[in-house]
């Protein structure tokens, strides 16, 4: 778990070095390489207090925010993570862009069957499990970051669409169409196209790749 808390500070419990690395820099797991064995099994907890006379955009309301108010303080946040991260993990990086094989996400030929949220003012929430994402107030763009962390490789948001929507998309995962399942149910991309009307195409994509030149187990205090 790694959430925000009040004015600006950061709680993660049970996190590894390479989630807290995916979080603070906005990275998947595909665009990271290098690093520690320890990096992916060792877990931490961190607790990052918030400054103590926090800026005016740090104390408002979390649902009094708009859009840009809410990605401009976690862009914030995620920034004093990065320092946290190389202040006590000893974290050095190099970045590299990189092209891949990714998909293209764009809206289907029945259109979008997405509901509009009622409050388009809402905070983006998103979570996923197993076989199942469900969005409320979610933009497409969060969806589009939430598949590429399913499917391991990077996904482009090409739908043009800037509202909120609500969705529940149930599909079967790979793991349980590889292990024989008598009923396998819906692949991802057949279950985007169904439950969406959107639909995903392979393409090549650019990524900022991260690679771990150096990182050290952190003290405990």
């Amino acid at each position: 778990m790694i959430s925000r808390t009040a004015g600006g500070g950061l709680r993660a419990e049970g996190v590894t070095l390479r989630m807290l690395i995916v979080w603070a820099y906005r990275v998947q797991n595909y665009q990271i390489s290098g690093g520690p064995a320890w990096m992916d099994s060792t877990q931490w907890t961190v607790v990052a207090k918030a400054p103590a006379s926090p800026s005016p955009e740090e104390v408002i309301e979390e649902e009094k925010m708009t859009d840009a108010e809410r990605a401009s303080t976690m862009g914030m946040v995620k920034r004093r993570t990065q320092t946290l991260l190389e202040e006590r993990f000893q974290l050095s990086i190099q970045r590299e862009s990189r092209e891949r094989n990714g998909y293209a996400l764009s809206i289907g030929k029945s259109g979008v069957k997405m509901k509009e949220s009622e409050d388009q003012a809402q905070v983006d929430s998103i979570g996923r499990g197993g076989g199942l994402i469900i969005g409320k107030n979610c933009r497409t763009s969060l969806l589009a970051q939430y598949l590429a962390a399913v499917l391991e490789s990077p996904v482009i948001d090409r739908t043009g669409l800037t509202a909120h929507f609500d969705f529940r998309l149930k599909f079967t995962p790979d793991s349980a169409a590889a292990a024989g399942v008598a009923d396998p149910g819906t692949p991802l991309l057949a279950a985007i196209q169904d439950q969406l009307g959107l639909k995903l195409e392979k393409a090549k994509a650019p990524i900022d790749a991260l690679v771990i030149l150096k990182a050290e187990k952190a003290s405990e205090n």
